[in-house]
């Protein structure tokens, strides 16, 4: 009996999928700003909202039909500040788009209307915000501390990542 026990156990785990998720390090603003720094790109870092359709977002996974949406550009208007010495003091408003990335079934999101500390990179065609499955370059506007520490990075000062490991 144990063994057939067994045998049924041992079919159920070859033939049950095994359970896959985004494994993301945590985002940290620091992070973002020296790798924003390091980069041949050039990045505006900025506090405000987007407004955008949201129906344009990628859904992610269809399971019913195992369909995966594709990464996709939302044009969007940003309106807030742009950061300078003295913090997120300059106005600032211009169109972007939004470069919405997936991983496999999990896809990058933001919201309109919600304000964001973003790291726009500076391209040809305009500004442009990338969104991936795992957060890099937006974090929530709302937080004093994240508008703090990236004003403290571009003064040079304390801009060391704060690992949550």
């Amino acid at each position: 009996m144990m063994k057939q026990v067994l045998a049924a156990l041992a079919v159920v785990a070859a033939t049950t999928p095994a359970a896959h998720a985004l494994s993301c390090m945590p985002s940290d603003v620091a992070r973002s700003f020296k790798a924003a720094q390091a980069s041949e790109d050039r990045y505006i870092v900025v506090r405000g909202e987007l407004q955008f359709n949201t129906r344009l977002m990628p859904r992610g996974v269809d399971v019913e039909n195992q369909m995966v949406d594709r990464s996709t550009t939302i044009p969007a208007q940003f309106s807030g500040k742009s950061l300078g010495l003295e913090g997120f003091s300059n106005d600032f408003a211009t169109d972007v788009s939004i470069n919405i990335g997936c991983a496999g079934p999990w896809c990058g999101g933001i919201a309109s209307g919600h304000p964001f500390v973003m790291f726009m990179r500076q391209s040809p065609s305009g500004y442009q915000l990338d969104v991936g499955a795992c957060p890099t370059w937006s974090f929530d506007g709302r937080d004093r501390e994240t508008a703090a520490r990236v004003t403290s990075c571009l003064r040079g000062q304390d801009c060391e990542p704060q690992d949550q490991f």
